[in-house]
């Protein structure tokens, strides 16, 4: 008896468990543009960034990315994004791209609600991004 009772808690407790570590994911989704200093400025690019085609929303500027579900997109590349690993304050995001031979892993900080860092490969290639306001 004692078996059973074991079995069934520790899957009661794997099932809350997995539930409590998805509530607090990172959510990166959304339309970022690299840091611009000046709010009117990054308001424009939000606005042109936010444009739809066929229902999706598309970026034609460079120092824009968009993240929606499993796919990431720039200006000139879509790339589906394999495997998400949230690591406290970083968030590791294993991409795909088409024109790419290898996968790539991109480095995200988690500054605030609206606001990361990509690590780059060097301290001084980082590069801040802000989200534009849906």
């Amino acid at each position: 008896m004692k078996g059973p009772i074991c079995t069934r808690a520790m899957i009661v407790c794997s099932i809350g468990f997995s539930f409590a570590v998805s509530a607090h994911a990172k959510d990166v989704n959304g339309v970022w543009v690299k840091n611009v200093r000046d709010w009117g400025q990054r308001s424009a690019i939000c606005s042109r960034a936010l444009l739809k085609e066929n229902n999706k929303v598309v970026t034609y500027e460079s120092g824009v990315f968009i993240v929606d579900g499993n796919d990431l997109r720039g200006k000139s590349a879509t790339c589906h994004i394999k495997a998400r690993k949230d690591d406290g304050q970083f968030v590791r995001l294993q991409v795909a791209c088409p024109a790419q031979v290898l996968d790539n892993v991109l480095t995200l900080r988690i500054d605030g609600p609206d606001e990361l860092t990509q690590i780059g490969l060097l301290p001084d290639m980082s590069t801040k991004y802000f989200r534009c306001p849906q």
